[in-house]
């Protein structure tokens, strides 16, 4: 129902818009539009096939590692269904940024500008790194807070912490997938997406009747890095990309471990020891504001950074 009220909206929209274009409009070209769909769809398609079977592989695996048909479930429902929504949430802001980004970095690779092109690779990356760390830093130290405001059970904190230290390589493997779609890399981005989806299932198959959950944990540590390591090294080949350690890495990670430590000790001095959902809310705002104070103090964050970020998302 969604996917058609979407379709519709975008049908009306194209056909009101399309009137002040029609002077300027070419014949459409079948070609152009069949090279960018075809690796799109088929990566797609080829990738939730692949995505079936290792679901259903998992629950068979822990079972052959020992583990009951209901605790099995447990696991597997814990992690897809309750840890990666809370991971992948704050994602949706750089998910809405990459695509933003495609049409951006198209025009300018079309014209020939890859100064400029370098220039908004150097900015996202860095954005990306900082809001990641930012990101991993708070569900880490909050993820009890999490995991009994959310679902009112403590089920979940294991896995957060457990899987928040891959968040940076989730986030920056969003948007370089973003950043290689304006650089006209579809195809490169199906064939890692296919390849990343059929080494998952082979892991599963192989590491998660022998390991059970520390194999799955695994699996999905060497899926995620795999395919970021894949996908920045096209990067790096069709762009110029530009990445200084101390500055978009270490500062960002330190910064990241020390923000949280205040709200915590405050927590631990006034003694509280259940979590409401606004007093989650206000320590992860906290936790948020030092974290930017961290950034701005240490130099990492600029006022550029900021005033290119407000004219990206067109705040400003």
């Amino acid at each position: 129902g969604s996917e058609i009220f979407s379709f519709i909206c975008l049908f009306v929209l194209y056909n009101t818009e399309k009137q002040m274009y029609r002077d300027n409009l070419q014949k459409f070209l079948w070609k152009s539009v069949l090279r960018i769909a075809v690796p799109d769809v088929t990566g797609s398609g080829a990738r939730s096939v692949l995505l079936t079977i290792e679901h259903l592989l998992i629950p068979r695996g822990f079972r052959k590692a020992g583990a009951s048909a209901d605790s099995a479930m447990a696991v597997y429902g814990n992690v897809h269904g309750m840890v990666f929504p809370l991971l992948l949430y704050p994602s949706a802001i750089l998910t809405s940024l990459a695509g933003m980004l495609v049409p951006e970095i198209a025009g300018r690779y079309a014209q020939g500008l890859h100064g400029q092109i370098a220039y908004m690779i150097r900015r996202v990356l860095r954005m990306t790194l900082f809001f990641a760390f930012g990101t991993a830093g708070i569900l880490f130290a909050f993820a009890d807070g999490l995991s009994d405001a959310v679902y009112h059970t403590d089920d979940c904190t294991f896995f957060i912490r457990i899987l928040a230290p891959l968040i940076p390589v989730m986030y920056c493997d969003m948007t370089v997938d973003g950043l290689l779609k304006g650089l006209d890399q579809q195809r490169a981005c199906m064939r890692y997406n296919i390849f990343d989806s059929a080494l998952c299932v082979v892991l599963v198959y192989v590491l998660l009747p022998r390991m059970a959950i520390r194999g799955y944990m695994l699996i999905l540590f060497l899926s995620e890095i795999v395919n970021f390591y894949l996908s920045m090294r096209r990067l790096t080949r069709v762009a110029e990309v530009e990445v200084h350690p101390l500055p978009d890495l270490v500062v960002p990670l330190c910064c990241a471990f020390c923000a949280p430590a205040p709200v915590l000790g405050l927590l631990h001095l006034v003694g509280v020891t259940a979590w409401s959902r606004g007093l989650l809310a206000l320590c992860i705002s906290c936790g948020a504001c030092v974290y930017a104070l961290l950034l701005f103090g240490f130099g990492a964050l600029t006022r550029e950074d900021t005033q290119w970020f407000l004219r990206t998302c067109r705040l400003r």
